[in-house]
């Protein structure tokens, strides 16, 4: 089990997070220091009681450092830190996603539920973005009680609920890609912003589709073939032709996913086109292209 966790100003939820279910790796998302090395320590001789306290607890960079170094001699486990921004929302989002994506890339058999993330840590952004993660990614989600709101022996780290995702209702044969969150998808892993013709290029093969066959029988006595009942998975590709290209940017656009502009781009035929669309992801269209089965509804 890997697990993720934001980091504020009480260090000891992360350490108490781990407790729960000890994982084999764990990640650390916290902010950057309040102040800077010089202004920090002009301030600290200047504080008295809980005002140095303060000081110290808002060095979260610094902070996450020892903490890492504290949890490697306690825990015996590896920890890498991800700094984020304090307010964005999207930004922890992102960076979840982005560790969840490079963690399933090298074992290939984890799921959501092989992740747990520690909400309790941080800025209300910071925890919001890390429970929409849960949420889109399935994972599991912990929060850590303050001591005084334990009631007697009861468990400090608490197992969240985190509601089902919904079935996406745009699919193609049992895909939950359809065609336009494959097509965000293909602008997502692209170099942004991308041109159209750069894009329908891209497509130049086919957009690839599984898609279900009925088997059929030859019937040895009429010499007809007769469907069996049975179903084989077939990869059929799809032509994207320049209308459909457009159609389903549209839809993107519409959605609030992407957006489009005027600029030049030098096609594959060496001619300049001046008056070019560029495609580029708003951040709204990054979420959900790391999560392409979350938009079946919005298009």
């Amino acid at each position: 089990m890997i697990q993720i966790a934001t980091l504020g100003d009480v260090q000891v939820v992360v350490e108490e997070g781990l407790r729960k279910n000890p994982p084999e790796k764990l990640y650390i998302l916290h902010t950057e220091n309040e102040r800077t090395k010089t202004k920090f320590d002009e301030d600290l001789e200047k504080a008295k009681g809980k005002d140095k306290d303060r000081i110290k607890t808002q060095q979260y960079k610094d902070n996450a450092e020892k903490l890492k170094k504290k949890i490697v001699n306690d825990f015996d486990i590896p920890v890498h830190l991800v700094q984020v921004d304090k307010y964005g929302t999207y930004d922890v989002i992102r960076e979840i996603q982005n560790i969840i994506s490079k963690e399933k890339k090298y074992d290939t058999k984890l799921n959501g539920k092989d992740f747990a993330i520690n909400i309790t840590g941080g800025t209300k952004a910071m925890v919001a973005g890390a429970a929409c993660s849960a949420y889109l990614a399935q994972t599991k989600m912990y929060y850590v009680l303050q001591y005084n709101e334990a009631k007697g022996k009861e468990e400090l780290v608490k197992e969240l609920p985190v509601p089902p995702r919904v079935k996406s209702k745009n699919t193609i044969s049992g895909s939950t890609e359809s065609t336009t969150s494959r097509i965000l998808q293909r602008i997502w892993e692209s170099e942004l912003p991308i041109g159209r013709a750069k894009l329908l290029e891209s497509f130049s093969e086919g957009m690839p589709t599984e898609v279900m066959k009925a088997e059929k029988k030859k019937d040895k006595k009429t010499g007809k073939y007769k469907k069996t009942g049975k179903y084989n998975k077939k990869t059929e590709f799809k032509t994207i032709t320049s209308s459909l290209l457009n159609f389903h940017l549209d839809k993107l656009e519409d959605a609030g996913l992407i957006i489009r502009t005027t600029g030049k781009e030098t096609l594959s035929t060496g001619k300049v086109d001046r008056k070019s669309k560029f495609i580029d992801l708003t951040e709204f269209g990054q979420l959900h292209a790391a999560y392409p089965e979350t938009i079946g509804d919005l298009i």
